[in-house]
C-alpha cells in the first residue's frame, strides 16, 4: 500500500526525477513503497517527468495513485528536477534517488534514523550494490587540478597499485564516516540545507551537479556521512545510456565545477592533465590497433582517445 497521506507535513519527502525510464521508474516506486512499508513516519513521494516518450506519467499515475507526479514539458536535466521537485515537496528530509536505484529491505527507514540521529550532517549517503550484489564505488574525493594530474599522470594508479597511497578507489565502503561527497543515485538531504544554502546550481545540466552542491555543503561547515547499514541496487546509466549528448554534458560540467571552485587556471591545469594522460595513451592504442586489426575495441579506443584530445585542446566555455 502507498504511504497515507497526511495533511500535516510528512517526514519524509521521496523524489525521484525520470526521464524515458518508465518501466525501471515504475519498479523504483514499487521497491520505495515495499522499504517504507514498515517505516514508522509519515512521507510523500514525487515523481518529475522530464518530458518522457514513453508514456512514464500516465503510468505512473495509473498505477501510484498517490504519487505526486511533476510533469515537464522540456527535459530539465538532474539538477533543475530535484529543484522543482524540492521547492513542491514538504518533508523534512528529501531522498533523492535515482529511477534506477532499488532500496533494500527497510534502507530508507535505516537510513532517516541515522540521519536523524545526526545534527551536524547535512546529509548521509548509503552503501550502493550492482545487480550482481557486488559494491558500486559512490563515494569520492573532490575533483582538483592536482588530482588530475594524480590520475593521468600514471602515477596515481601505480602508487595505488603498489600500495602506498589510500584513497577513496581502494576503500570497500564497509563503515560509517565522514566522506568528501557520494554520488546522486541515492542521497538523504536535510531540508534546513536546501533552504539554508539552496538548491542544486542550475547551470550543471547532467553530471558534477551534486559533487558542487556538497561542495558547497562542505565548505559552509556542513558533513556529509556514509551509512553502510542501508543498502540499494543502483542500475547505472539508465536515463543516459547511448546518448551522446549526456556524455559530452560530462565534461563540459567537469569544466564547469572546475571553473567556479578552481578558477580558469584549475581548468586549463586539469586539461593539460588530461591531454598528457592521453598522450601517454595514444601510442599504446595504436600498436594494439596494428597488432590486432580487426578488433573493434582497440580501434574504439583509438578513436574515442583522439576525439577526447581534440575537445580537451579546444578552448572551453565558461559562461552558460
Amino acid at each position: 500500500m502507498p504511504p497515507t497521506p497526511v495533511s500535516s507535513a510528512p517526514f519524509l519527502s521521496v523524489i525521484i526525477v525520470s526521464f524515458n525510464t518508465r518501466d525501471m521508474t515504475l519498479r523504483c516506486l514499487q521497491s520505495v513503497q515495499k522499504s517504507l512499508e514498515t517505516a514508522d513516519f509519515a512521507s510523500e513521494i514525487l515523481v518529475v517527468d522530464n518530458a518522457s516518450k514513453d508514456g512514464s506519467a500516465d503510468a505512473i499515475r495509473a498505477q501510484f495513485p498517490a504519487v505526486h507526479v511533476l510533469e515537464s514539458h522540456e527535459n530539465l536535466g538532474f539538477g533543475r528536477a530535484n529543484n522543482l521537485a524540492m521547492n513542491a515537496a514538504r518533508g523534512q528530509f528529501f531522498l533523492l534517488l535515482n529511477s534506477d536505484a532499488f532500496p533494500i529491505g527497510d534502507a530508507i527507514s535505516r537510513l532517516c534514523a541515522f540521519l536523524k540521529s545526526q545534527p551536524q550532517a547535512a546529509a548521509a549517503a548509503p552503501k550502493i550494490l550492482n545487480e550482481d550484489g557486488s559494491l558500486q564505488r559512490s563515494v569520492w574525493d573532490f575533483p582538483t587540478p592536482a588530482r588530475s594530474w594524480f590520475d593521468n599522470s600514471g602515477v596515481g594508479p601505480l602508487l595505488r597499485k603498489l600500495g602506498f597511497v589510500r584513497d577513496f578507489h581502494a576503500w570497500n565502503h564497509d563503515e560509517t564516516r565522514e566522506i568528501p561527497w557520494a554520488i546522486g543515485a541515492c542521497l538523504l538531504v536535510r531540508r534546513e540545507v536546501f533552504e539554508t544554502l539552496g538548491g542544486f546550481d542550475e547551470r550543471f545540466w547532467m553530471y558534477a551537479e551534486e559533487t558542487d552542491w556538497q561542495k558547497v555543503w562542505r565548505d559552509a561547515g556542513w558533513k556529509i556521512l556514509f551509512f553502510p547499514d542501508a543498502q540499494i541496487t543502483h542500475l547505472g546509466g539508465g536515463s543516459g545510456a547511448g546518448n551522446s549528448a549526456v556524455k559530452a554534458a560530462f565534461f563540459d560540467s567537469y569544466d564547469l565545477y572546475l571553473h567556479k571552485h578552481h578558477g580558469k587556471i584549475g581548468v586549463f591545469g586539469a586539461r593539460a592533465a588530461m591531454i598528457f594522460g592521453l598522450l601517454l595513451r595514444l601510442p599504446l592504442w595504436f600498436l594494439m590497433g596494428a597488432a590486432r586489426p580487426k578488433n573493434p575495441e582497440n580501434r574504439d579506443k583509438l578513436r574515442q582517445s583522439l576525439a577526447l584530445l581534440k575537445r580537451h585542446a579546444r578552448a572551453p566555455k565558461f559562461g552558460r
